[in-house]
């Protein structure tokens, strides 16, 4: 016998699950122009007194969710110290305002921004401390990658400038660039070199290798980055004349003949021209060699230039 079949009908609808904590929507962006107007009339006298009344509006903005009226705290406490030139205070709010319970991430990055403009004012002990302070902040913060990036950069100039080329070859090589979105190629190609180049001059060249081959020189089919791909290959062929890999250091050569600062200076290209033949000739002989030997031949500008002809007719 068939099976009798029961409808059981639709299933009961899902209560929702708990959510535990909600957060608070986000409310209206509200001004403190006018607090901060009181504040600056205060630190004439009091900076502390100053900070105090505007940390306590920061706290209802930041619990807030009020992105520009935390902002725009953040920013006049920061300048408040600046003006006040209390330099100590400024370190000391900066990292205060970073560590506040929930700090908004736009509050920070902003905060950052503006610090750091402050830099090329300030004495060598004072720049140093600032530089320190707002990387300290911005570490494993992503928001503020790009900024740490380049107070890190003016950090590793600093240390080359007093001699210690390793203390900047160190304070280097750990930033990453190349997937900073906010960051142009240029930016990040121009970072990426000074990398190669601090190492360089450390020789520390396996490091050097490693870093170069970062960059993708298809970049450089940009004409706008000319004066990047020849600061690149000039740093090849230090390192292929470190390892005497002439056929390697003939191809950086070969690489920035068609470039236009190459072809449009007489004394750059006739130089380039020079080096290649050099390193070829160099070279060991091979079918690679040959097959090159006969390419360079037919290179126009070489005749002008003897005994650099000379070599490739043999």
């Amino acid at each position: 016998p068939a099976l009798a079949t029961h409808s059981l009908g639709p299933p009961p609808p899902l209560m929702p699950l708990p959510t535990g904590i909600e957060t608070p929507a986000k409310g209206p962006s509200v001004s403190y122009a006018q607090q901060v107007a009181e504040a600056k009339a205060l630190a004439s006298t009091s900076l502390d007194g100053a900070l105090q009344n505007l940390l306590s509006h920061e706290k209802t903005a930041r619990l807030a969710a009020d992105v520009g009226g935390t902002t725009e705290l953040v920013k006049a406490m920061v300048s408040l110290c600046y003006d006040a030139k209390d330099w100590d205070k400024l370190n000391e709010t900066i990292v205060l305002l970073s560590k506040r319970r929930a700090q908004l991430k736009q509050a920070v990055t902003a905060m950052v921004q503006q610090a750091s403009t402050y830099l090329d004012e300030l004495a060598e002990a004072r720049k140093l401390s600032l530089i320190e302070t707002l990387r300290n902040v911005s570490e494993g913060k992503m928001y503020v990658e790009v900024e740490r990036a380049r107070l890190t950069r003016i950090l590793a100039g600093m240390q080359e400038a007093t001699g210690d080329v390793e203390a900047a070859r160190k304070t280097m090589q750990d930033t990453v660039v190349e997937t900073l979105g906010g960051m142009d190629k240029r930016e990040k190609t121009d970072f990426i070199l000074e990398q190669i180049r601090l190492c360089l001059e450390v020789k520390d060249f396996i490091r050097a290798n490693i870093v170069a081959k970062k960059i993708q020189t298809k970049t450089f089919k940009d004409p706008e980055l000319d004066d990047l791909k020849i600061r690149y290959y000039s740093m090849i062929v230090r390192y292929q004349l470190h390892n005497k890999k002439w056929m390697e250091v003939f191809r950086a050569y070969q690489a920035t003949w068609d470039s236009p600062s190459v072809q449009g200076s007489d004394a750059a290209a006739d130089r380039c021209l020079k080096q290649q033949v050099l390193y070829l000739v160099l070279s060991k002989y091979d079918n690679e060699q040959s097959d090159q030997m006969h390419a360079l031949q037919k290179e126009k500008r070489l005749p002008q230039l003897p005994p650099y002809d000379s070599p490739l007719k043999a």
